[in-house]
């Protein structure tokens, strides 16, 4: 007859070599499941990387347009060519004007008026 010890030793080592193999198991997906993880946000920020570097050149871009739009040239001969507007008579100040007691420099259209087009 065998030792009653001898196989309740035999059975907690049995139990505790199942219990290490499926604390194993579980460890490596674990293991498996923070990589994937890993390379799943890896390719996310990859993503919002080349998003931002794309978005970065169109700022760039709309910040060299706003600069050509801004400049009074480009104001002035866009409102001429495609609204059609004129830019107003020339005005001219004129000092000590006796009509204007509380005001020593007075503004006043200058005589010269473009000619008028044809509607």
């Amino acid at each position: 007859m065998s030792d009653p010890w001898k196989t309740v030793a035999r059975r907690s080592t049995v139990v505790v070599l199942v219990l290490l193999l499926l604390a194993d198991v579980a460890e490596s997906i674990r293991v498996v499941w923070y990589r994937h993880q890993a390379r799943t946000l890896s390719m996310q920020l990859n993503r919002l990387r080349s998003d931002r570097d794309a978005l970065q050149y169109e700022y760039g871009r709309l910040l060299l347009e706003q600069a050509t739009y801004a400049d009074p040239h480009v104001v002035e001969a866009r409102a001429t060519e495609e609204l059609g507007m004129r830019p107003l008579p020339v005005l001219r100040l004129i000092r000590g004007q006796p009509r204007t007691p509380n005001w020593p420099i007075m503004i006043e259209r200058a005589r010269q008026t473009p000619a008028q087009e044809p509607l």
